[in-house]
């Protein structure tokens, strides 16, 4: 998703960016390699969290696991890292990661002499979530997989009968392990693992710069110094100055339709497509305030320009803060829409270069005023 400024050189924003700055330089109390626990809030006792939480997520063996060991293949282009204790005598290894997954891309036709597009595209790129998702398997060519050492897990379910009560089972095997490029501070990544019941341990390290950056040049191919891609991953609130090159991302054909939206007012608040939306609907996570009071609207058609929604803010080190809130006025105003057939000049991991027979869309949502406009391309 691209915003523009359409009324002086072109300001644009992937996704959702949170106005917090967050710099390399300050994380200060993470030591490279070494795994935090516990840093969520707590509400009751229950980590804030949307994921479903198991029996073992202040239990699991894992937790003696304490730091992490990144391994480099330049040549294949993956990451390996080894999570282990102390004294190494129990580890769990995530092998064959696809780099291209965890760091962010330039997936448009450039340079090696990154522009200011370039580096402002990367630092966009940055606050977005990059991650990957791991299954328990030996071995597997084509995919990252992740295992443990020897006994250090048993195959028994989530939870045991003690003395006559439902216990942890604190030495059950994980099922996913997730290595995840946190969003909100460059060089700060998470480690979580999931039993059949739900999230059973989550940790958060910070991953060594040299490593981060070389992995970045290596997806990229892109030849810019360790000093000038941390300060290109620096988040900018104000990037007015750089000019969107559409041109760049796709080559723009004919215009199908122009056309005014409407609403669908039937539409129910909280009727999101994903699992993890709903779970923060359904626990709370944001409310309406019209005037300064709470209201309650069911669906589209009881909301009114201006509205607040109010919601737990996503903090450093990635975590959801109750006290902390984050507001979004409800607007409707971006009505106005063209639409138009496109040739992707984008690419992506394992996906295609070229248009389909069937071809390629961009919309854009302008707002009446004609200065703003929403553009979603490569459809």
């Amino acid at each position: 998703m691209t915003i523009i400024k359409l009324n002086r050189k072109f300001v644009f924003a992937v996704g959702l960016i949170v106005s917090i700055p967050a710099v390399w330089y300050g994380i200060k109390y993470f030591e490279t390699g070494v795994i935090k626990l516990d840093q969520e809030h707590k509400d009751k006792g229950v980590a804030l969290n949307p994921s479903t939480q198991s029996i073992n997520r202040y239990f699991s063996t894992l937790r003696n696991l304490n730091k992490v060991i990144p391994e480099i293949d330049e040549h294949k282009k993956q990451l390996s890292l080894v999570v282990t204790d102390e004294k190494n005598k129990s580890q769990v290894v995530a092998a064959g990661l696809n780099i291209e997954y965890l760091v962010p891309l330039l997936p448009y036709p450039h340079s090696k002499r990154a522009d200011d597009f370039d580096l402002t595209n990367l630092m966009l790129a940055e606050y977005a979530r990059n991650g990957i998702s791991l299954s328990y398997q030996e071995k597997n060519r084509k995919f990252g997989v992740f295992n443990a050492s020897a006994n250090m897990f048993n195959s028994k379910e989530e939870y045991i009968y003690k003395a006559g009560q439902i216990m942890p089972n604190s030495d059950v095997k994980p099922v996913r392990l997730n290595i995840t490029n946190n969003c909100l501070k460059p060089g700060l990544w998470e480690i979580s693992a999931s039993d059949t019941v739900g999230e059973m341990y989550h940790g958060w390290f910070k991953f060594p710069k040299a490593t981060y950056y070389k992995m970045i040049r290596s997806v990229n191919n892109i030849d810019v110094s360790n000093w000038d891609l941390g300060w290109a991953l620096k988040y900018k609130k104000d990037i007015r100055n750089v000019e969107v090159k559409l041109d760049r991302l796709r080559e723009a054909g004919t215009i199908v339709l122009e056309t005014r939206a409407t609403i669908n007012k039937k539409k129910m608040l909280g009727s999101y497509s994903s699992q993890d939306s709903r779970r923060k609907a359904q626990k709370g996570y944001f409310s309406v305030v019209r005037q300064g009071e709470k209201i309650f609207p069911a669906n589209l058609s009881e909301l009114k320009k201006g509205d607040r929604f109010e919601m737990h803010k996503f903090v450093s080190p990635g975590v959801y803060s109750p006290s902390d809130i984050q507001t979004v006025h409800y607007d409707s105003d971006w009505k106005n829409i063209t639409i138009r057939k496109v040739k992707p000049l984008t690419r992506y991991p394992g996906g295609t270069t070229k248009a389909e027979d069937t071809g390629y869309l961009e919309l854009t949502f302008a707002k009446d005023n004609a200065q703003e406009a929403i553009v979603v391309g490569n459809i």
